[in-house]
């Protein structure tokens, strides 16, 4: 059994119910929570008539349907959203109109609790999906949400995480830092395993200068002096993960070509390398894994399969339970 078989099995012993809003959208997301059903992953929630969803959902006691048009507690949920988008002066009618969007109807079920967690974006593009989420549930304790990738391969005894590769652009030494420290937390809590984070550069230990290297440099500082996690930087990707080369690069690095957490200096790098990881490395991407929301909200990829819905949602509800805290 590889580490990914062993998260199902862990999240089959959680509570939780996430919420799929786009099962009526998307033949593969409402395929992939047929799976989660059969195999026990987690409880489920979708929107839409009851006549609209097949039978085995209708008698499934892990199953709950919400239907928006006569959901029973919309005045509530009208209230609260005026309350949350105060700052817009937004008032009933409009409110009203914003919820008839799948997106924000959905979001506020996750705020409410009528659901614990929220896989979106088979559907929507991912700043569509993520919009409402970022403007309703938002960051916990005012930390920066940040996107992260796990990449998997059967040679790895451990994924990596990569990160951020799907929302900060060009976060600065502050924001790069929170960035590092959110994926040291997840990957602890995940794998219970010692999260061992690289920031990464074009430069090794001062092999190189510029204002690039130095914000990484600074970074690094910040995430040490806030977190008792393991943490080096700034590091080329060679010298963070190859055991050989960090013997050569950095003899002195205590992480010794060990990391599993990367931190990329900008978003045009953490995607462009987790593509190239996935695409021409043969790695399985899961994700992106969105941390540091109070509520767990996470993205799909456009192009994902039914088994990336189903492996987002396992990790989903590991998230639900607090690991990511």
């Amino acid at each position: 059994m590889n580490i990914i078989e062993r998260l199902y099995d862990r999240a089959r012993e959680r509570s939780g119910k996430i919420l799929f809003p786009e099962a009526l959208m998307d033949e593969r997301v409402m395929e992939a929570c047929k799976q989660l059903i059969e195999k026990n992953i987690c409880e489920i929630v979708v929107l839409g008539g009851r006549e609209q969803f097949p039978v085995e959902f209708k008698s499934n006691p892990l199953v709950t349907i919400i239907n928006p048009k006569i959901y029973p507690r919309k005045k509530e949920m009208v209230k609260l959203f005026m309350l949350k988008r105060k700052k817009k002066k937004i008032d009933h009618d409009t409110a009203l109109n914003m919820l008839e969007d799948p997106r924000y109807f959905a979001t506020m079920l996750v705020e409410m609790r009528e659901a614990d967690a929220m896989v979106i974006g088979a559907y929507y593009t991912s700043a569509d999906a993520l919009r409402p989420a970022l403007q309703i549930i938002k960051g916990k304790d005012n930390e920066r949400v940040t996107g992260a990738m796990l990449m998997y391969r059967q040679d790895f005894n451990f994924p990596q995480l990569f990160l951020d590769i799907s929302l900060n652009e060009n976060p600065n030494a502050e924001e790069l830092a929170q960035i590092g420290i959110a994926g040291a937390k997840f990957y602890e809590n995940t794998f219970h395993k010692t999260a061992k984070v690289a920031f990464l550069s074009y430069s090794t230990f001062g092999s190189a200068d510029g204002e690039m290297v130095m914000k990484v440099r600074n970074a690094t500082n910040i995430a040490k002096e806030r977190s008792n996690f393991t943490i080096e930087g700034e590091l080329q990707y060679d010298a963070a993960t190859i055991p050989e080369v960090a013997k050569t690069k950095c003899p002195s690095s205590y992480i010794k070509g060990k990391a599993n957490v990367l931190v990329f200096p900008d978003l045009n790098s953490g995607n462009i390398g987790y593509k190239i990881a996935q695409r021409l490395g043969g790695c399985q991407a899961i994700g992106p894994i969105m941390l540091n929301f109070k509520y767990p909200v996470n993205d799909l990829s456009r192009g994902c399969s039914v088994q990336d819905i189903f492996d987002t949602a396992v990790i989903t509800k590991l998230q639900i339970e607090g690991e990511n805290v």
